[in-house]
């Protein structure tokens, strides 16, 4: 086990405030998220089933969510699991096999709470985000948020974004 020098980018998957990244940061994350995208395994971290199942019942529409590139990743990317000012990857026990863009998508869903931070990831993150695969993952990713909870605590502001967010993601899929 290796000791994180600097602390969680955020103390709740879903920050409440802009994580302290700078450029450099954002370069070391894509930079890890590639090299890690090419490492060569069999361990499944994100089967095809569920992401059909969720957003079918999110959703109510039999959407074609066949995910056509398949990479290595972390499974779990949020803001909880990401250190900073230098940039160290936590919690690796979902890694493995998942869509392309799936580790983007996560970090982008769990970015709404705070004002441009999903505006940055989509940026940050846009060929992976932007593919077909990408808004699979995003929209999958962001229908298994616990909104209800969410709205109750931080207000409906930030979530009529995600809505919206989510309304566009079904149009472009169906």
């Amino acid at each position: 086990m290796t000791l994180a020098g600097d602390q969680v980018a955020s103390p709740r998957s879903l920050p409440s405030q802009f994580p302290d990244v700078d450029e450099q940061w954002w370069e070391d994350l894509s930079q890890a998220l590639k090299n890690l995208s090419q490492v060569k395994t069999n361990r499944i971290s994100l089967p095809p089933a569920p992401i059909n199942r969720e957003i079918k019942e999110f959703t109510g529409l039999d959407l074609d969510t066949r995910i056509s590139d398949w990479v290595t990743g972390h499974g779990d990317l949020h803001w909880a699991n990401l250190t900073a000012p230098r940039l160290c990857i936590l919690d690796w026990e979902c890694w493995g096999r998942l869509p392309r863009g799936a580790d983007a998508a996560t970090l982008w869903a769990c970015s709404f709470l705070v004002s441009g931070l999903a505006e940055e990831v989509q940026r940050r993150f846009h060929d992976d985000l932007s593919s077909r695969d990408g808004r699979i993952c995003k929209l999958w990713i962001s229908c298994k948020l616990p909104l209800a909870d969410l709205e109750e605590t931080h207000g409906t502001n930030h979530l009529e974004r995600l809505r919206s967010a989510q309304m566009d993601l079904i149009e472009s899929l169906s």
